[in-house]
């Protein structure tokens, strides 16, 4: 069952956030240091925030935590640039640098393959996370900011324990924050049923993919606090984020995606 949120409080800061964030890794680095992926920076969200904020229609995207991949034996940072001017990867001390690294993410040396995944969905509501097109998506992750190895669904229970507490807070905080008008969200159903927002509606199907086993899209309203709501849309979880179904077909669901938010 979808849990109440009843927090009347203002949304945190981005900095706040941020530092929350550099918490998580130090924590993760006391508790489970044998699955946190270093050198590393905790990643809030991947894309240039500032664009997702001017979009007409505001797109989140939603997976578990980094990939070890966001950070390279060759060159941990080369997907975040900017993050070698941090005075140091333990603390935010340098709010300016962190958004800024994240920010570039999809300018820089993006995990193409994953994260193209979702673009078929995006491009079908007038939106991409790569500039030069209405709305600017940005990518979060559900359960934790820090990068491990192995990956999420490998950890050791203790180990996704340990960094699921602290990692849902800070989405949680997140949403309040960026106030999306859709949450586009492919992973493991059981992770559905956690979330802690009140449910406005039930899950109803938006669109399928006739074959031998349907591939079902479905939708939701949540309310994200006050009077702020989200549409949150689902699609069963694989390998990848929608990679059941073709390119095709996730333009057409963006499609009907963005007419159910036009409608609202």
């Amino acid at each position: 069952m979808v849990g109440i949120h009843s927090s009347t409080k203002a949304p945190l800061s981005l900095a706040q956030l941020s530092d929350r964030a550099f918490l998580a890794l130090d924590e993760a680095g006391e508790l489970v240091p044998e699955v946190v992926v270093r050198p590393a920076i905790p990643i809030l969200f991947f894309g240039d925030i500032e664009q997702y904020r001017r979009s007409p229609l505001r797109i989140v995207t939603v997976g578990l935590n980094p990939s070890l991949a966001e950070f390279p034996t060759t060159g941990p940072l080369e997907r975040f640039p900017a993050a070698t001017q941090l005075k140091g990867l333990e603390t935010a001390v340098d709010h300016d640098n962190y958004v800024r690294a994240l920010s570039s993410y999809f300018r820089e040396a993006p995990y193409g393959s994953w994260f193209g995944t979702f673009e078929g969905l995006l491009n079908g509501m007038d939106a991409s996370f790569y500039d030069g097109s209405p709305n600017t998506a940005l990518h979060t992750d559900i359960c934790s900011p820090v990068a491990t190895n192995p990956t999420w669904s490998k950890l050791p229970e203790p180990a996704r324990a340990a960094l699921v507490k602290p990692g849902r807070a800070l989405w949680n905080g997140l949403m309040e924050l960026l106030e999306p008008h859709a949450v586009l969200i492919s992973v493991a159903r059981r992770y559905l049923d956690t979330l802690d927002f009140a449910s406005e509606s039930e899950w109803a199907e938006l669109d399928r993919v006739e074959r031998r086993n349907p591939y079902i899209v479905r939708h939701r309203r949540l309310s994200l606090g006050g009077d702020v709501t989200t549409t949150a849309i689902f699609g069963k979880a694989a390998q990848k984020p929608f990679s059941l179904i073709s390119r095709a077909d996730k333009l057409r669901i963006g499609a009907a995606v963005k007419e159910l938010l036009d409608a609202r």
